[in-house]
């Protein structure tokens, strides 16, 4: 500044002192304003705070800056392949592979061409309570429980769904409840992007170990969520659940299977005796789940009319496109 050029055409005890002085109050000023905006940002945080943003700040402050880097893949015939056109390519076809018959024994091939090869149906004249509309209070419920997350294809996030207007609201209710009764899904919110994350300790030049998060509209997510509670409460109110299960049920967690071993242990250890514990891990199990027997599933319970026929046309002639950097590849 003006004290810096004074300083250096005239070097004096006084220009030294006054370079100082306006080094100081800049100094001073400059770590002001960060404490303001720091304090600024920690006020602006609130429950709908994107905690990734938050992170992301905070290593911004830091110093520390984190880049994907584009995958380098090697083909069956050795070549590698880099260009995000590619590799993209390469992975769409790992990730869709996943959930061909090619994974299938010929056994159960042979079990599921007879078992598709009879209709099913979930036409009813009953009325249950489950087909009904959805309620303002059930959409602003399910929307409450939402966090921000990546928007899928359509960009919507839930941020803009929780501050639209009270009348875009209704709208959005009254496009659910259409789609609910008259057994339309969108055709759009079928399709998922997704993002290819390399597994830790693994090959990365194998497309194998390469785990696919999919982005999907947070409009359809919004709507499974609805269609879920209706479907639990169905569930746990028959008693189709086993009491052992622990997943993806309302006030349960692995912690439950966790303290129920500890305890078989500690009363072996009591009784002198031994506890033979087995795990199973199965490979690619939601990738390979049967879109028929979860159907068939949901018929063998007794669910009939609009839930189930939505979960059908929600979980079959899904898509994918694969994004690396920015290029996207169905």
């Amino acid at each position: 500044g003006k004290a810096e050029r004074a300083l250096r055409r005239h070097y004096s005890m006084e220009n030294k002192i006054r370079y100082n002085r306006a080094r100081a109050k800049c100094r001073y000023t400059c770590n002001k304003a960060r404490r303001e905006s720091w304090q600024n940002y920690l006020n602006s945080i609130n429950k709908n705070t994107n905690l990734h943003k938050i992170w992301k700040k905070v290593k911004k402050i830091s110093g520390k800056f984190s880049t994907t880097p584009t995958p380098c893949l090697q083909g069956d015939n050795g070549d590698i392949v880099q260009y995000h056109d590619d590799v993209a390519n390469m992975l769409v076809d790992s990730f869709a592979g996943v959930s061909g018959d090619h994974n299938y024994s010929e056994q159960f091939l042979r079990h599921k061409r007879n078992i598709e090869s009879r209709p099913i149906s979930f036409i009813t004249q009953q009325q249950y309570s489950y087909n009904d509309k959805f309620s303002q209070k059930e959409y602003k419920h399910c929307l409450n429980l939402t966090s921000e997350t990546s928007p899928g294809v359509d960009q919507i996030t839930y941020s803009m769904l929780k501050n639209i207007h009270p009348t875009m609201t209704t709208i959005v209710l009254q496009t659910y409840n259409r789609i609910y009764k008259e057994n339309k899904f969108p055709s759009r919110w079928k399709t998922a992007i997704v993002i290819p994350i390399p597994k830790p300790g693994k090959d990365h030049s194998n497309p194998l170990y390469y785990r696919p998060i999919s982005l999907t509209n947070c409009l359809s997510k919004l709507l499974e969520k609805m269609v879920n509670i209706r479907l639990m409460l169905y569930l746990e109110s028959g008693n189709y659940i086993t009491p052992i299960q622990s997943g993806f049920r309302n006030n349960r967690s692995t912690t439950d299977h966790l303290t129920q071993i500890e305890h078989n242990i500690h009363q072996s250890i009591t009784n002198k005796l031994h506890t033979i514990v087995i795990f199973f891990d199965l490979t690619k199990a939601y990738d390979t789940a049967w879109e028929r027997g979860v159907l068939q599933r949901l018929y063998d319970v007794n669910l009939r009319g609009q839930l189930p026929q939505f979960i059908r046309n929600f979980i079959t002639n899904r898509q994918i496109v694969v994004r690396v950097g920015k290029t996207v590849k169905p």
